[in-house]
Formats: structure tokens, sequence, C-alpha cells
């Protein structure tokens, strides 16, 4: 068995210091500083994503809108053509949830003419909306624990669609209308 000897003390006391307590408790107050700042950088950048995506969606969905016949030639397809959009992309679980509903607006300033066709002028506006669920910390503090936070997003196109002519031309009459031939 081995002795270590003791060091006789005098009048001074000797405290030996170990180095890797004070490296723990600077590590425990870092962790206290950089974990709620990690947390919150994750919530910022999921509403990053939530907003980004909303914003895709929605201007894929007014595209999709312009892209054909307004409502004043066939009722509701504008409006079928963006939530179909929206409803391929709609997300409607995790931390960012697409809403399906979809709102649709027109202001068109002319229709073509019914047998000779032409352009549709105008424009389409679709609005859409996202859920955002922070999975950390602004959850907490803005409330958003059971309803997110909302994003509300519009994109407006103009209509690229022209109606093709129905219209049929007769022959002239033979000899211009004397009844002539030449």
């Amino acid at each position: 068995m081995m002795f270590r000897s003791v060091p006789q003390f005098t009048s001074t006391i000797y405290v030996v210091r170990s180095k890797s307590g004070q490296s723990f408790t600077e590590l425990a107050t870092g962790l206290l500083v950089v974990i709620p700042i990690v947390l919150l950088c994750i919530d910022v950048a999921t509403i990053c994503m939530g907003v980004t995506l909303n914003d895709s969606v929605c201007r894929d969905a007014a595209r999709a809108a312009s892209l054909g016949a307004p409502n004043g030639i066939t009722p509701g397809e504008p409006q079928r053509r963006a939530e179909g959009v929206v409803n391929k992309a709609n997300k409607t679980t995790g931390a960012i949830r697409l809403d399906p509903a979809v709102t649709v607006t027109e202001n068109i300033v002319s229709l073509p003419l019914t047998n000779f066709g032409g352009p549709v002028k105008g424009e389409v506006t679709v609005f859409t909306t996202v859920h955002v669920f922070p999975p950390f910390l602004l959850s907490t503090f803005v409330g958003a624990m059971d309803k997110g936070i909302d994003f509300k997003t519009s994109q407006t196109f103009s209509y690229t669609w022209a109606k093709a002519s129905t219209a049929t031309m007769e022959a002239p009459p033979a000899g211009n209308g004397t009844g002539k031939t030449f």
C-alpha cells in the first residue's frame, strides 16, 4: 500500500483548484446563451421557408389562372385552375401548412367577340394563405401553439388567353353579283 505524504501547512492555506470545474461552469453559462439563439434561428428559418413557399405557390396559381379563359367565358375555370396548383403543392402537416382555400378575383377590361375571337384584356389576382407553426421559442412567445402564424400573399397576372375565331367565310357569288361569269 502506498501512502501519500500530506503537506504540512503552517500559516497559509493552499487551495488547489481544478481547471475542469471552471470549464464546466463556463460551458454551462455559454450554453444558456447559445441554445436559445440557435432555437430562435430555427424558428426564423421556418417562418422564412413558409413565406417563400406561400409566395411561390401563389405565383404559380396566379399564372395558371391567367392561362385559360376567364369567368365571363367559362365560369369557375380560373378558380379551378388556381385551386389545382395549390392542392398539388398542399402540405397539411408539419410546421408549414398551406391553406387550401384560394380566392381568385378578376379585373376584365374586354372580352373577345363571340364569333371572331381575340385576346382577353384584363388580369387575375390570386390570394393564398400559409399557417406557420414555429417549432420552438417563437410559438411560445407569440402564442401560436394552436393556430400558428398566418401569412397571406397575392399575385396578379394579365390574361394571356385568346379565343379562337369560329366565324366562317361565304364564297362570293360568281360574277361579282352580276350573274355573269368571266
